[in-house]
């Protein structure tokens, strides 16, 4: 009787350990996915504020030639 409650006990401590680690592996991924979100939105972020310093620059330059062939 002892060795049946013992294995009853241990496959209930399975059952925890098996659920525990499902959970912990479901807070993972969802961390994992709040990362890639954040630098996914960060990178884009970077992306755009280089795209409009090119931008501003291109302009610039597009300007100061103006003024050159007005010059001319």
């Amino acid at each position: 009787m002892m060795l049946l409650s013992k294995s009853i006990v241990s496959e209930e401590n399975n059952a925890h350990s098996k659920e525990d680690m499902e959970r912990q592996m479901e807070q993972i991924q969802e961390q994992l996915t709040l990362i890639h979100l954040k630098l996914k939105a960060k990178v884009d972020s970077e992306v755009w504020v280089q795209f409009q310093t090119k931008s501003h620059s291109i302009k610039q330059v597009e300007l100061e030639f103006q003024k050159l062939k007005q010059l001319l």
